[in-house]
């Protein structure tokens, strides 16, 4: 979390999502829940609708700002390892990886959030800030 969670690291995923694909239904996936909470913060500062979930959010919370997501109410959803395995959002149709991760598994199921088929939905863009990919 520390080695991921820096200013400018954090600032670059929100300078580049900005840049590829500001108008995606993203998914974000952080190091630990303070870089969660970072990103969230910064992704408000410009006025993008984002949210922040958690292992201590409570559940009908969590079910409302994932059913926001999946209804396009909300636009970014930071986390730290709930919405890895199990989660399921068709429209989301960006993630971003801002941990690192040497577990083929870990990765694969990080991005595969994405690419479940949808309407309308023609592709997905993965933003890997942690290196995941050459790992």
């Amino acid at each position: 979390g520390r080695a991921m969670d820096k200013p400018k690291l954090v600032g670059d995923i929100v300078s580049n999502w900005s840049r590829i694909c500001p108008e995606r239904q993203t998914v974000v996936f952080a190091s630990s829940v303070a870089h969660s909470i970072h990103i969230k913060e910064q992704f408000e500062a410009i006025g993008a609708s984002v949210a922040h979930i958690d292992g201590t959010t409570p559940k009908d919370e969590r079910d409302d700002i994932l059913s926001d997501l999946a209804k396009g109410r909300i636009q970014i959803v930071t986390n730290c390892m709930v919405l890895t395995e199990g989660w399921d959002s068709p429209a989301v149709s960006c993630a971003i990886l801002a941990r690192p991760t040497k577990s083929l598994g870990l990765y694969l199921q990080m991005a595969g959030r994405v690419l479940r088929p949808a309407e309308g939905k023609t592709d997905t863009v993965l933003i890997d800030h942690s290196g995941a990919v050459y790992e």
